[in-house]
């Protein structure tokens, strides 16, 4: 996997995709990039897909708020 963001890094496509996802699984702690490197995609992808319906939901109800 580390060879692909390599790869990737050079042409720039990660620089710019991958850097958001990466950030924040890092929490937004430079210091901790490196780690995330080292997950499991899965896992990472379990994560990403949490974020995403929470984020929706949290959206959903703030909506019924607001009527």
């Amino acid at each position: 996997m580390r060879k692909e963001l390599e790869d990737e890094r050079k042409n720039g496509f990660a620089k710019w995709n991958w850097f958001g996802i990466i950030d924040k699984l890092a929490g937004s702690d430079p210091l901790k990039y490196e780690a995330v490197l080292d997950l499991n995609f899965d896992f990472m992808l379990q994560c990403l897909c949490f974020w995403d319906l929470k984020e929706k939901e949290i959206r959903k109800q703030q909506e019924k708020q607001n009527r």
